[in-house]
């Protein structure tokens, strides 16, 4: 059995992914060297327990913990700040989208609102003309 095969490693890796803050490179660098740490760790039958995992190498908070403290804190936070940039950049362009594809379907509405139809005009004379008021032009 392969150490990702184990559901207890899986589970392991899951809960240090989950809690690792840095660049996608970077932590698979670091999972796969965790992955090597419990394959030490591994029975000869390709076994291990969670409580296992947690003894030989500590919890995943202990080593989300060490690995910010092997980090360059410049480097880490831009890649936070980067990573923030990113989200807001695509919610906005997100909510743009669905602005833009509702206006769009209200003039679809519009338009197929009249496309069969038609409107009344009443056209009604300017007050400088000398036209009594009963000659309102509807036009239809």
């Amino acid at each position: 059995m392969n150490a990702t095969e184990n559901p207890a490693v899986q589970s392991y890796l899951k809960k240090v992914s989950s809690l690792l803050e840095c660049p996608r490179q970077r932590k698979k660098e670091i999972l796969r060297g965790i992955e090597l740490l419990i394959g030490e760790h591994l029975h000869p039958d390709g076994s291990v327990r969670y409580e296992e995992i947690v003894a030989a190498i500590g919890t995943p908070e202990e080593v989300v913990e060490a690995y910010i403290g092997t980090e360059d804190p410049v480097k880490l936070s831009q890649s936070l700040k980067r990573r923030k940039l990113f989200w807001i950049a695509g919610i906005l362009i997100v909510v743009l989208l669905a602005v833009m594809a509702a206006l769009y379907a209200f003039d679809i509405a519009d338009k197929i609102a009249y496309r069969d139809g038609y409107f009344v005009e009443t056209i009604v004379p300017d007050s400088s003309m000398d036209l009594d008021p009963g000659s309102v032009v509807g036009v239809y």
